[in-house]
């Protein structure tokens, strides 16, 4: 995606303010990468208030350690995944188109 925000992201900003970045995403609020191992998989976007006043540090820092969970979590699953792929392909469990399906899936999601 060529998000100016994922762009951002991608360049390795710890958060993007969407209300001065140019995105499709949204046009308040804030961006955190989905990260993990330096590949960033997605964002986790917080809207702005209501009354546009902007998050403190203390919780932009916490919102990064949330999005630095899930980005974890979702690796993990993704791994998870991989790895039951590949016991079931060495096990013979699992027909050749059914491979090629579950490899694009793999290869596609973040």
């Amino acid at each position: 995606m060529d998000d100016r925000a994922f762009v951002s992201l991608r360049g390795g900003a710890t958060s993007v303010n969407l209300s001065n970045t140019p995105s499709e995403i949204r046009t308040d609020g804030v961006a955190l990468p989905l990260a993990v191992g330096g590949v960033l998989h997605g964002a986790l976007v917080v809207c702005g208030r209501p009354n546009d006043e902007a998050y403190d540090p203390d919780e932009i820092r916490s919102l990064r350690h949330l999005a630095h969970a899930v980005a974890t979590a979702l690796d993990a699953i993704r791994a998870r995944r991989k790895a039951e792929l590949l016991e079931r392909i060495v096990d013979g469990t699992i027909a050749p188109e059914e491979i090629r399906a579950q490899a694009a899936d793999l290869l596609r999601r973040p």
